[in-house]
């Protein structure tokens, strides 16, 4: 059977592709697919379309988007009514396995990076009889992965019991034999253990002291199963998650089970925020307040503890960048983190021999494309150098658009590169900008126009935020910054939804 999440289907523009992609990101995050897999799906979409709108000649007039699921077979199709590219249909179609990077490049197309994410991908140009271009990419995952559970018992009456009890909801692993059991959940951890504690040859209370020796599983929730209820002091003393007397009913097991799963996602995020809490503050990086006559001002606030932004400053401090790490809460945290430590020892090398942005950053990309951190998740950043006491470079990787003030007007620096560490051979080019009085530049990560629940929510959000710094134009940067700051938070959902950080930069005026 075919579930169709998402058939949606606008104008073809930048800034529907951005529209696009995050109603993607919505309907994503409702299908359980694991986080890695989403954040493929929406970065293969945003390649895809971006394509369509860059290079299609004559260009599309519509760009359709469709999802759906075919029983453990998951698409993304991806329609459009402009120009086919001819070249880069026949070439699927002849050998897919041929395609190389120089390949995918035909036309200034760079889709390695889908490739390489989805190997089972498609491109069908447009005909007479199907009228609209169309990349498909497909991923094979069944969403009824479920907790494991191991179950100990020498009674095989009751394990095939307990686990008609639990297989609907959980992924139930049956042992008769307790030491094949610590043998093999040593080796595999699980996400909990039901042992019985009186048992032939290792009984439950050994199983357990086994299991609480080994660095793999010595916080593995733990229930012990017993007949006699006098049993239970002797375990107290083992960091037993729960304790049911035998025979107990699948109503109360069930509520045991998700009572101690529950236990132990609250104390690793209480051990993730403590973590986050220390490290965050060792990391952090403050920007000086004034570089020659520019100033500058920095606002960062993470959606949950930690979040996926992060900040550079180089030794001499004239070179900063600002990077955002794709997805929320403790997964982005901790890679942030881990991009942090690599980006501080990375760049002070690199800052070193290079001062210009663009070479920085294909220096990044270089030495990304071998690093299992980068390679294992997507992360944006924007680099800045200030050159002199009037000009500044900058240099983006997949980074939001910088903002320019000038007068009255408010209007987006073209300065955009491709993901780091995605493609070999990737050259990032600088742009410079010569300040004058009063000008300011505004480098931010997506968090600060897409902390809103809907699509119109978000433009209104993007609209009122600009206006607030056209607003404030006059005011130093410092001030400036706080003034726009507060007006996001009276417009952005709560909680916030995405981190968000802002860095501003301008010449004070004489």
């Amino acid at each position: 059977m075919t579930l169709k999440f998402m058939d949606e289907q606008l104008p073809a523009s930048f800034n529907n592709v951005r529209e696009l992609r995050l109603k993607l990101a919505n309907v994503l995050s409702s299908t359980q697919l694991p986080e890695e897999i989403q954040q493929n799906f929406q970065l293969a979409f945003s390649e895809i379309a971006t394509n369509v709108v860059k290079y299609g000649c004559p260009a599309a007039k519509h760009i359709q988007v469709v999802f759906f699921q075919d029983n453990n077979r998951w698409a993304l199709q991806v329609y459009d009514d402009g120009n086919p590219f001819s070249d880069f249909a026949i070439k699927v179609k002849n050998s897919q396995q041929a395609l190389n990077d120089n390949e995918l490049r035909e036309g200034g197309m760079g889709l390695g990076i889908v490739v390489s994410r989805f190997p089972c991908f498609q491109y069908i140009a447009g005909s007479s009889s199907q009228p609209l271009n169309c990349f498909e990419i497909t991923k094979l995952y069944s969403t009824q992965d479920k907790p494991s559970i191991a179950i100990i018992d020498d009674d095989a009456t009751t394990l095939a019991i307990l686990k008609h009890y639990l297989k609907s909801k959980y992924d139930i692993t049956t042992y008769q034999n307790p030491s094949k059991a610590v043998t093999d959940i040593t080796r595999h951890p699980v996400s909990l253990v039901i042992s019985d504690m009186e048992m032939p040859g290792l009984n439950g209370l050994e199983v357990r002291q086994r299991f609480a020796a080994s660095p793999s599983t010595n916080h593995m929730p733990f229930i012990f199963l017993t007949g006699h209820a006098e049993t239970e002091f002797s375990a107290s003393n083992l960091g037993i998650d729960d304790f049911l007397i035998k025979p107990t009913k699948k109503e109360k097991l069930i509520a045991a089970i998700e009572r101690s799963l529950n236990r132990t996602k609250h104390i690793k995020a209480t051990l993730g925020d403590k973590l986050d809490h220390d490290v965050t503050n060792t990391l952090r990086v403050q920007v000086p307040q004034k570089i020659g006559k520019f100033e500058l001002a920095l606002k960062m606030q993470a959606a949950s503890a930690g979040g996926g932004d992060f900040i550079y400053k180089s030794a001499d401090q004239h070179t900063i960048i600002l990077g955002d790490v794709m997805g929320h809460g403790e997964q982005a945290k901790f890679f942030a983190h881990a991009f942090a430590g690599f980006f501080h020892g990375l760049f002070h090398a690199c800052t070193q021999v290079y001062t210009d942005p663009g070479e920085i950053l294909t220096s990044l990309s270089k030495a990304a494309e071998s690093n299992d951190v980068m390679q294992a998740t997507i992360v944006t950043c924007i680099a800045l150098r200030i050159i002199n006491e009037q000009t500044v470079s900058i240099a983006s990787a997949a980074h939001p658009a910088p903002l320019f003030l000038s007068g009255g007007h408010i209007e987006e620096i073209e300065c955009s590169g491709p993901l780091p560490g995605l493609m070999p051979e990737v050259i990032y080019h600088s742009t410079q900008l010569v300040f004058h009085p009063g000008q300011q530049l505004i480098l931010y990560t997506d968090g600060l126009f897409e902390s809103a629940d809907t699509a119109e929510g978000r433009k209104q959000l993007e609209n009122v935020v600009k206006n607030a710094f056209l607003e404030n134009r006059t005011q130093p940067v410092t001030k400036s910054i706080e003034n726009v700051y507060q007006i996001f938070q009276t417009h952005a959902s709560k909680p916030l939804p995405d981190d968000t950080s802002i860095l501003m930069i301008g010449l004070a005026e004489n």
